[in-house]
């Protein structure tokens, strides 16, 4: 959805970009070891991942500066929303349903399953 969003509003991110970022990130985290560490810690985005996670990182800040706003604000969202519609986004129904105006997925109805995490009762064994 980022990338069409993207597309429709004109950004484009070069490989350029990405190694810039990646290259302040390093020097910030205190080397590449560290930064994919962080990375993975923080994220869990693998090391051989990263790139294409700050590739995703640059497109949403290119694209919020588009559309001039960040990335918290309701245009920002809005434009995701316009994509997902434009891609009529289908999911498995096991997993749910896709909600275009939220831009993610509602969880599916599963009637038959008993949640035992539920606090309704007594704890077992009392």
């Amino acid at each position: 959805m980022l990338e069409r969003a993207a597309r429709d509003a004109g950004v484009t991110v070069s490989d350029r970009e990405v190694q810039r970022t990646r290259a302040e990130f390093e020097e910030q985290a205190g080397g590449a070891k560290a930064l994919e560490a962080a990375w993975l810690q923080q994220y869990g985005v693998p090391p051989q991942r990263l790139d294409d996670n700050l590739r995703l990182q640059v497109t949403a800040q290119k694209l919020a500066q588009k559309l001039g706003t960040d990335t918290s604000r309701p245009e920002f969202w809005k434009a995701l929303s316009d994509a997902s519609k434009e891609l009529d986004v289908d999911l498995n129904p096991r997993y749910g349903e896709w909600d275009a105006e939220k831009s993610s997925r509602v969880d599916a109805k599963t009637p038959w399953v008993k949640d035992v995490t539920a606090t309704d009762g007594p704890p077992l064994g009392l």
